[in-house]
């Protein structure tokens, strides 16, 4: 499943959203996200991607379709986890 599909599900489902009325290039703060309600999603997508966000970003990510290209960066630059 295409990642920007997947955080969109998420989004709508984390925050209670029509899913008709989400536009990925839109910031998130039009959703009535606050800066706590984002930091919990990151958390959200840290779980369902296996990734971990910095914790010091200067461009932290404001629309649906940052934080896709984000996790898709982690993603590919980040090493395989290990087998157990």
């Amino acid at each position: 499943m295409d990642t920007l599909v997947r955080i969109t599900q998420l989004a709508v489902r984390q925050f209670g959203l029509e899913p008709t009325s989400v536009a990925v290039d839109a910031p998130v703060s039009d959703y009535g996200i606050d800066s706590l309600g984002l930091i919990e999603f990151l958390f959200l997508l840290e779980d369902e991607f296996h990734v971990r966000f910095p914790e010091e970003r200067s461009d932290q990510p404001q629309t649906l379709r940052q934080l896709a290209e984000l996790v898709a960066h982690l993603r590919a630059t980040s090493p395989a986890p290990a087998s157990v």
